[in-house]
């Protein structure tokens, strides 16, 4: 008999936001009924455990019926920075730019040293980028 319950795609299911997003929900009061793990073809044959169920991991989002992502092409907007100094410093310098910084990786994966995941898109002006890209190696734009 089914689960009842939501069924939610996870892009990037095998990467560390990923991984903490799945925690997050096993921990969280939402009924998941399925968990459709989607990352890039290196996770090809992996598998996900969520709440007692084992999930396939889908390389292809156009094999999984029922799921209809808003941007189904490839997402390479996300990508991780090593920061010097402090990670918190160098948000703390983007926020006081009137930025959005990133994440701090440090809870994450401290094996990283001071890193930040930063995403951007197609939407992103160049002087935001160029200006974050100066918060993030220790420098003010203003």
């Amino acid at each position: 008999m089914a689960r009842a319950g939501f069924r939610i795609g996870v892009v990037g299911a095998t990467g560390t936001l990923g991984t903490e997003l799945l925690e997050r929900l096993d921990l969280s009061s939402l009924r998941v009924s399925e968990i459709v793990p989607i990352a890039t073809d290196d996770s090809l044959g992996r598998e996900i455990e969520f709440q007692g169920s084992v999930f396939p991991v889908e390389t292809d989002d156009k094999r999984v019926p029922g799921l209809d992502l808003v941007f189904p092409a490839p997402g390479f907007n996300e990508f991780a920075v090593s920061v010097p100094g402090s990670a918190a410093a160098a948000l703390s310098r983007a926020r006081d730019e009137g930025l959005v910084g990133g994440l701090d990786l440090a809870p994450y994966a401290p094996e990283l040293g001071p890193a930040v995941l930063v995403c951007t898109t197609e939407l992103s002006r160049r002087e935001a980028i160029d200006r974050l890209v100066g918060c993030l190696a220790g420098r003010r734009s203003r």
